[in-house]
């Protein structure tokens, strides 16, 4: 009896356990495939989800690290042009300092005082300085006022033929002087002069002879115009001067010497002499061989106006008044710092 009693309590311990298990067995027989197919997308959704953030959070990143190279890039472009800044500062400075120290050495002091010596040049560009120098004319002159005085003494027609055209060419010799006061003005003055003698044999022993004198001069002014060597100048001269004509019978022992035919064998009758007022223009070049030494041509055309003209030695007039015009070449050599 008790051994029933026990195997009853076994049954009743045991039974709920039996149906626990079979009853689960069923209920997960009975879940659905739907529900673990949606499980298992939410998963690989949450999956996917972290791989994006973690992809952009690596973006991320490359993007800060980009930024950072080109600051740092940057930085290091700006170091390196700091540093050549202050190269070239400290060649500059040290570059003064060699000057200074080769203006303190006999080498720089030398070419430091030669500097001032290539400035002779500048001036001369400038126009300041002065010059002075020789001056050789080639003039072809007016001669008609002396044909008519000719014509007006019968001893002297036979001249004639010495004067049968209108010009006479005269070999005149002089000088010029001027200051430059800059800018290519130049003030001076200068003037020249010269002689022709024509002569006709009277006999074995005597000859007659007419000198003719010829000399101007006046005030100069000048304007030049500098291009390297090259001085190219305009310019004119406003002065006066005079013709003379002598009348000599000159004994022919003296021929040998015309300073003693001048002087000691001459046998004068009279001298005419006219006086004149000038007014020259000229035009040309000098070349500027050294520093303070220039040599050119010019064109002169000097025009010669007698009110009264010729008159003898009384003054006693025996002509007409002229205005005559003189071209002529010349040759002149200045010695200056202007040319």
């Amino acid at each position: 009896m008790s051994m029933c009693k026990e195997y009853q309590y076994l049954i009743v311990l045991v039974f709920p356990f039996i149906i626990w298990a079979g009853g689960d067995e069923e209920s997960f027989e009975s879940v659905p495939e739907d529900s673990i197919n949606s499980k298992k997308s939410m998963a690989k959704s949450i999956e996917m989800d972290e791989a994006e953030k973690l992809k952009a959070e690596i973006d991320s990143l490359r993007r800060v690290s980009e930024q950072l190279k080109k600051e740092s890039q940057s930085a290091k472009g700006s170091e390196e042009a700091s540093e050549n800044e202050l190269d070239k500062d400290f060649q500059k400075t040290m570059r003064n300092i060699k000057d200074t120290i080769q203006i303190l050495t006999k080498e720089g002091a030398k070419s430091f005082l030669g500097s001032f010596v290539g400035r002779k040049r500048n001036t001369r560009e400038r126009g300041f300085g002065g010059g002075l120098g020789p001056v050789i004319g080639l003039y072809s002159v007016n001669t008609k006022s002396i044909e008519k005085l000719i014509n007006t003494f019968p001893r002297l027609t036979r001249f004639r033929s010495k004067f049968d055209g209108s010009y006479e060419t005269f070999v005149l010799m002089g000088g010029m002087g001027y200051g430059a006061v800059g800018n290519g003005l130049r003030i001076g003055g200068g003037g020249r002069g010269g002689e022709k003698t024509y002569s006709i044999p009277i006999d074995d022993t005597t000859t007659h002879t007419l000198e003719v004198s010829l000399g101007f001069g006046g005030v100069l002014i000048e304007k030049c115009f500098v291009a390297n060597k090259m001085n190219i100048f305009l310019g004119g001269m406003a002065g006066g001067g005079g013709i003379e004509v002598a009348d000599l019978l000159i004994d022919n022992i003296y021929i040998d010497d015309i300073d003693d035919v001048i002087d000691n064998g001459k046998k004068e009758n009279t001298t005419f002499s006219a006086g004149f007022m000038l007014l020259e223009f000229h035009g040309g070049f000098t070349y500027t061989f050294i520093p303070w030494l220039h040599m050119g041509l010019d064109i002169s055309m000097p025009f010669f106006v007698s009110p009264s003209g010729f008159k003898s030695r009384a003054g006693i007039g025996v002509g007409e008044g002229f205005m005559t015009m003189n071209p002529g070449l010349r040759i002149r050599i200045i010695f200056g710092n202007i040319g």
